[in-house]
C-alpha cells in the first residue's frame, strides 16, 4: 500500500488530514486481529473508534474498506486514514502491533471485521 492508494481510496483532503492526525498522536490502543483488521481509537472533534480492513481480491488489487463511529462512518474518512498511517509507521520502525482481542470493547461499537 503506497500513499497514492490512500488518496485513491480516500482522497486528498483525507489523506491530509488523517496523517496530520497520527503526527498529533491522535491513534490509540492501535491492534490488529487475527484476520488483519486494524483497531484503534482516534481523538477527533470526538473520540471514535475505527476499523480497516486491507483486502486482496482475485485479481491482486488492494483494497480497502473501514468503519468509523465519525459522522462520515465509512471509508475514507480522516480517522481511518489516521488508522493506517499509524500502522505503516510502526511498520516502518519494525515495531510489533498488539493483537486486537476478541472481546474487545471496541468492536460492539462496529461491525466485527
Amino acid at each position: 500500500m503506497t500513499w497514492d492508494d490512500l488518496e485513491e481510496w480516500a482522497g486528498s483532503r483525507s489523506v491530509s488530514r488523517g496523517r496530520s492526525y497520527q503526527r498529533q498522536g491522535r491513534v490509540r490502543d492501535l491492534a490488529i486481529s487475527e484476520d488483519g483488521c486494524l483497531l484503534a481509537t482516534v481523538d477527533g472533534g470526538d473520540r471514535y473508534v475505527v476499523r480497516v480492513r486491507l483486502q486482496e481480491n482475485a485479481t491482486k488489487d488492494h483494497s480497502v474498506q473501514s468503519k468509523c463511529t465519525c459522522p462520515v462512518g465509512h471509508d475514507g474518512c480522516k480517522h481511518a486514514v489516521a488508522v493506517v498511517a499509524g500502522y505503516l509507521e510502526r511498520l516502518g520502525r519494525a515495531e510489533s502491533v498488539p493483537v486486537a482481542e476478541v472481546d474487545d470493547p471496541r468492536w460492539n461499537k462496529l461491525d466485527i471485521c
